[in-house]
């Protein structure tokens, strides 16, 4: 009987630490990213399209590396998502349209901010 409980105990502890660590792994990377896109939306506001479309460039860089390992606990449509908002954002980058930038930063965003809520650990998503 101890040891049926201690097994049930520890086969509960693994899911809750896997589960944990994970929701701080997408909390971190979106927050990462989400950072790194500011320097985005301050190039688009002075409206120096070179360095917004380096910096865009260098982000999609930077997520197609990471992209792979967040692969393993993160949904594939949200990733997904994030692929292509960050393909707009480029495209509208290098139109120079004032408006598409603004709109197409956002939704990058947005969607960097879906991989930690929709990821994140509550009873809702575990059930």
């Amino acid at each position: 009987m101890k040891r049926q409980l201690l097994l049930t105990l520890f086969l509960l502890f693994v899911p809750l630490t896997l589960g944990i660590t994970c929701e701080y792994g997408s909390y971190r990377i979106a927050h990462s990213f989400q950072n790194d896109l500011l320097p985005v939306a301050r190039a688009v506001a002075e409206e120096n399209w070179d360095q917004a479309l380096l910096h865009a460039e260098t982000l999609a860089a930077s997520w197609q590396k990471t992209r792979g390992v967040v692969q393993l606990w993160i949904n594939h449509s949200d990733i997904d998502h994030v692929s292509s908002s960050l393909i707009d954002l480029r495209a509208a980058l290098i139109a120079q349209d004032l408006s598409s930038s603004l709109s197409a930063y956002g939704q990058c965003s947005e969607n960097f901010g879906h991989l930690h809520h929709r990821d994140a650990f509550t009873l809702r998503n575990i059930l």
